[in-house]
Formats: C-alpha cells, structure tokens, sequence
C-alpha cells in the first residue's frame, strides 16, 4: 500500500497503458490514474475467450471469486473490447458506444447522448422539409425533360429513407444500452437490416448524384446535338441497374456483424460490432467501401471543374472580352451558379478522406471530430433543395409554377 499510492505518477507516462507489480495489475484510465486489481499471476489466461478485437483476456480468482477483464489495443475498447475504431467505415456504435450509461435512463444520460439525439431529430425534420419540396418540383414535367431530371427525383427519396434509417439506427444504440433485451433473434435482424439499408442508401446517392454530374458533362460536349429523348430512356434504365449493382455488391454487410453481450453484466445487453469470419470479407468489405466512396467523388469532381471551366468560357465568349480579367469575373460568378455542387463535393469528401484520416481513435478531441464529421457526410442528403433546385433556374421556376397554382386552389 505505500507504494501503490504512487502508481499514477506510472500512468502520466504517455506510452504506458497498463503495468503489473508483485500482486497487482494496474490500467491506467484516460484521466491518467492507475486502476489496480489484484490478480493470480501463475495462470491468468481465460479459459473462454471473452475478448474480441485481439484483446487479451485476464482472469482472476479472489476469495473465492472468479472474474475476468481485457486489455485492448490501441484501437479498440469497451468492456470487452468489442468497440473498434480502425475499420475504415464510421459507426454510431464505435463513436458513442463508451458514452451510453447502461441501465439509466434517458433523462440522465449524458450531455454527448442527449445532443446526439436532438440533432439526429433536427435533421430527420428539416431533410424532410427539403426533401418533399425537391420531390414536388422533380415530379412536374419540365423537370424531367432530360435524363439528369430523373436522377434528381430519386435523390430526395433515397436521401430521406437515409435520415430516417440513421435515426432508427440512433434509437436502436439507446434502446439496446438502455433496456434488457429478450428476443435475441430479433435484435441482431434489426442491426443487421439498418446497417445494410444506410449503406445501400449511403452509396445509391452518391451514384445518382455521379450520373447528374456525367449527364450534365456530356450535355456541355454535345451542346445542341445532345439528345435529351434519349438521355431520359438512358436514365430509365440506369436507375434500376444501379439499384441493384448497390444492393448486391453491399450483400457483406448481412455477413461481418454479429451480436454480443457481457457475460458479467445481471442484465442482458447487446452491442452489434463489425466481426469478420474469414480474411476475404474483410478485405472485400474495405474495397467496396473504397469502390463506392472514391468512384462517384471523383467523378464528382471531375464534371464539376469541367463544367465551371467551360461555362466560364462560353461566358466569356459571350461578352466578347478574352482578357484574363474578364475569364476570372465570368468564373466568379458560374461559381455561385455551381455552389451546390460544390457544397455537394465538400461533404462528399469528407465522406471520403475522414475515415482513413486518424485509422484509430485514440484521443477524446478525435472521438468529437469524427462525430462531427459522421453528421456533415449526411448533411447533403437533407439539403436536396437548396443544392439541387434554388441554384438551377429551371428547376426553381417549376416549383413556383407549382406553388402558384397550390395557392389558387387554395383560394378559390
């Protein structure tokens, strides 16, 4: 006991994350004091492995108690280690997970859960409020008299299942960490289906929004001989083709979870963590997650320059001034027509580049990053309208038209 008093002096040592004396094994907690337990150290293995994401398993017998604790490695944690932080696709689990107060209700949760859960509602309500005016103004006709019209008018819907799927996945988090859970068959079925339908959803919008950006590039090249009869049928058919391309390529993703539970804990709760059974799966799941994020962006990108580039010089030539002044002005102001587009790359990208950014999470201050970031990636499916309908005039006189005559009925 004299010596033990100084252990946490051990822990304020940045590499040191858990040490072992004569009778002790020690953690050293995130606010750098030492936690010490007292251990046999002849045999320490657990005969079970409890563990998950290599986590080594430490038992211990005491007064004729036998308990057990892991030790988790730099990228995982939780009581079992069954949190992990470096697999390449952001989950609410891996970034909440560690903050949930199990068995204490709502109310007394913490301020992170609390917060989480007014914004995850905030943006349930506004995407909805923006994605049913994008799906007015995409169902009248002169919206969709080119293919392009027909990408924008699934966009709003899939972009609106997508809040609605994050939401239940949030409500699904609490309410497996807040109750005890007694069908077992059932819960993992509702993890397994919300993981799948947000990453399904996740990627069929990024693809749509990949094919408004090709249409409208070829529509540049082409200039009057583009065949917008034909883009429409083209669009008819690829709409279906992708559907199906995402659902079948993201099949995995009903393979690599599984649901567990502390066989310590008097209370049964289950956590849904990413588990893979064969090497294959892993490294097939990080290529589809690769293909699905990096394709579409950069294609994304690509159009996005290139139709700003070109209309700045069709501009250009039109006011008859080939001065390099004159090609910045017209480009300042195709940039405001293009802003959706760009606001639509800038949180494309951070879909991209943030989950292979820091790999692990080792740090509170990345833990609130991350969290951050994992919302942002979903804000352009909630500002549907503002990105894709208020810059485009077009697209904005068809919804008036249509606001206009809801007003006269109104007021007849």
């Amino acid at each position: 006991m004299k010596k033990i008093k100084y252990y946490h002096h051990v822990c304020k040592l940045n590499a040191i994350k858990c040490f072992i004396d004569e009778i002790h094994l020690c953690f050293c907690t995130k606010y750098q004091i030492a936690d010490c337990l007292i251990f046999q150290q002849e045999s320490n293995d657990c005969p079970i492995k409890y563990c998950y994401n290599s986590g080594k398993c430490i038992r211990n017998v005491y007064n004729a108690r036998w308990d057990f604790g892991c030790v988790c490695s730099g990228c995982s944690y939780g009581s079992l280690c069954q949190l992990k932080t470096s697999q390449y696709a952001l989950s609410l689990d891996a970034l909440l997970g560690g903050d949930i107060l199990v068995d204490v209700t709502f109310v007394n949760q913490t301020i992170l859960i609390k917060l989480t859960f007014a914004i995850v509602l905030l943006m349930i309500v506004i995407g909805f409020i923006s994605n049913i005016l994008s799906i007015i103004t995409f169902s009248q006709g002169k919206s969709r008299e080119f293919g392009s019209g027909y990408y924008l008018f699934c966009l709003p819907i899939v972009g609106q299942i997508s809040l609605i799927i994050l939401g239940g996945r949030f409500c699904y988090l609490l309410i497996t960490q807040l109750n005890v859970v007694n069908n077992f068959y059932v819960v993992k079925l509702t993890c397994l289906a919300l993981e799948y339908l947000l990453s399904v959803c996740s990627a069929l919008f990024d693809w749509l929004t990949c094919c408004v950006g090709i249409e409208r590039t070829v529509n540049m090249i082409k200039g009057t001989s583009f065949d917008k009869r034909l883009s429409v049928i083209w669009s008819k058919r690829l709409i279906p083709i992708i559907v199906i391309g995402v659902c079948t390529s993201l099949l995995h993703e009903w393979f690599v979870r599984d649901l567990i539970n502390d066989p310590r804990a008097t209370r049964q709760h289950t956590w849904c963590i990413v588990q893979f059974e064969s090497v294959f799966l892993k490294y097939y799941r990080f290529v589809m997650n690769l293909i699905h994020r990096f394709v579409p962006c950069s294609i994304n990108i690509i159009a996005t320059l290139y139709l700003l580039n070109k209309s700045a010089k069709r501009k250009q030539i039109f006011i008859k001034i080939t001065s390099k002044n004159s090609y910045l002005l017209a480009l300042k102001r195709q940039i405001l027509l293009y802003g959706g587009s760009f606001v639509l790359l800038a949180f494309g990208l951070i879909r991209l580049i943030l989950p292979y950014l820091f790999v692990c999470i080792e740090d509170e201050w990345q833990k609130y990053f991350y969290l951050t970031a994992y919302f942002l990636s979903f804000v352009s499916l909630m500002g549907t309208f503002p990105i894709f309908v208020l810059p485009a005039t077009v697209y904005k006189r068809a919804f008036f038209d249509c606001f206009n005559r809801v007003m006269r009925r109104i007021n007849r």
